[in-house]
């Protein structure tokens, strides 16, 4: 199809980079950038004015911010940068004899031996140079009515390792077939490339299953990315898919040329819930204080024991160290830092770690009052109220250490007294409430403990 004279951009098919004259400099490099949003600015719009002719296919290709035309030297060669340039030059078009609206922009054949050079955008360059044109055979593209849809089944990082392990989930494709890639996926979020998905082997599309590694870039898109993944219910990125082969799995049913090579950009989407997702879905039980630090701030800190977990229902899988703030009704009551979680997909994660407790409030190193109620089989049955006067000093000591009471006395009737007396075998269970202890500079009131099977005499 014969392309008329008017505005256009210039993408190409491969990494959908879109060309652009970055200023009206002499002789400045065009560049090639993923376009970002809908919105198509003047630098990036192109006049192509075609040579007069019904079938001619030379051309000149103007930028219409700056008015500069894309040009190259006289006798170039390959690798050679593209610039703008204020002198006209005329470029050759060739139409893809498969696809409409793809063409290749080529320098007019070489006067010694009728070789040509064609335009290339390659992915992530500084500039846009030129390249051998290829002549051979094309293949129509397999995937012209592709209705094959991508999810992601897990997407685990480990401190450790500079690559992620994604697995993803094709559906949708016909099965018996081997899609082997030959360049690493882009990952693309908003736009702007954040990694790349290496996939060693080939993908048999009978198994469903993608596996891949996961390099991150280091720019602040990735950055942002990684943003997303945190605090975001869904994230949605896309998958660029460069040069491929694509054969019958039977090997006794691939063709001469099995070994093709398929140069258009293939581009699947996908979404999945980001780590936002399990926000108030963590529990901290069982919390044993082990002793006292101060952090690099010179602030004090618990050392404590603790139960912690984590309800992940997404398909990430993460190792981590984590901040959880806890809070009492309305008020924090301090912060609990964790170290190299280990977070799984769709999982229940509840493992007994040692980690830090910050209060919010501070505290000093003396038991002052508590209260216990009294149980037998679920039953209340008397109180026990006791204050220590002065207040009980808790020495430093290795090993476990608790405080003896005397003189406290079930209050309850004689009947229930002598119950208790005459059954060698009662267990209580002890409801201690409104503990009071202060260690060094914290402070802490009102706490609760439960004592189970605790043997009466």
């Amino acid at each position: 199809m014969s392309l008329r004279t008017g505005t256009y951009t210039i993408t190409n098919v491969r990494f959908l980079n879109r060309l652009r004259l970055p200023n009206s400099d002499g002789e400045e490099p065009v560049v090639g950038k993923i376009p970002l949003g809908d919105d198509i600015p003047p630098e990036d719009q192109w006049q192509i004015s075609r040579t007069p002719g019904d079938h001619t296919i030379r051309c000149s290709i103007r930028n219409v911010k700056f008015g500069n035309y894309l040009s190259t030297r006289p006798h170039t060669s390959e690798g050679e940068p593209i610039f703008g340039a204020s002198r006209e030059y005329c470029w050759n078009l060739y139409a893809d004899a498969i696809e409409d609206n793809i063409y290749r922009i080529c320098t007019p054949p070489n006067s010694r031996d009728g070789s040509t050079l064609s335009l290339a955008l390659n992915d992530e360059s500084d500039y846009t140079p030129i390249e051998e044109f290829p002549r051979i055979a094309r293949r129509p593209f397999p995937f012209q009515q592709d209705e094959s849809s991508v999810s992601l089944r897990l997407l685990q990082q480990k401190p450790d390792q500079e690559t992620m392990l994604v697995e993803l989930e094709w559906t949708g494709l016909s099965s018996g077939y081997i899609i082997e890639f030959m360049d690493p996926i882009s990952v693309i979020f908003h736009g702007e490339i954040v990694g790349d998905a290496l996939v060693n082997n080939g993908f048999e599309t009978s198994s469903e299953i993608v596996h891949a590694s996961l390099r991150a870039r280091d720019t602040n898109a990735f950055r942002d990315f990684a943003q997303s993944v945190l605090c975001a219910e869904q994230v949605q990125i896309s998958f660029l898919i460069g040069g491929f082969r694509y054969y019958p799995a039977d090997a006794t049913r691939r063709p001469s040329d099995w070994e093709y090579i398929y140069r258009r950009s293939w581009k699947k989407d996908l979404s999945f819930r980001g780590l936002q997702s399990f926000r108030n879905k963590v529990s901290l039980k069982g919390i044993l204080i082990t002793g006292c630090k101060n952090d690099e701030a010179g602030r004090p800190y618990l050392l404590i024991n603790i139960t912690a977990g984590i309800q992940n229902n997404t398909n990430l899988s993460i190792t981590a160290d984590y901040s959880l703030d806890g809070y009492y009704g309305r008020h924090m009551i301090g912060t609990v830092k964790l170290s190299n979680f280990a977070v799984n997909s769709n999982s229940n994660n509840e493992k007994e770690v040692n980690g830090r407790f910050q209060p919010a409030i501070p505290i000093h190193n003396e038991v002052a009052t508590f209260r216990v109620k009294v149980y037998i089989e679920g039953v209340n049955i008397a109180y026990v109220d006791h204050k220590f006067e002065p207040p009980l000093h808790i020495p430093t000591a290795s090993g476990i250490w608790s405080p003896e009471i005397n003189r406290a006395r079930v209050t309850e009737s004689w009947i229930v007294a002598a119950q208790l007396a005459l059954d060698r075998s009662a267990m209580l269970n002890l409801d201690v409430t409104n503990v009071e202890i202060k260690i060094k500079k914290f402070h802490a009131t009102d706490l609760h403990f439960k004592l189970q099977d605790v043997p009466y005499k």
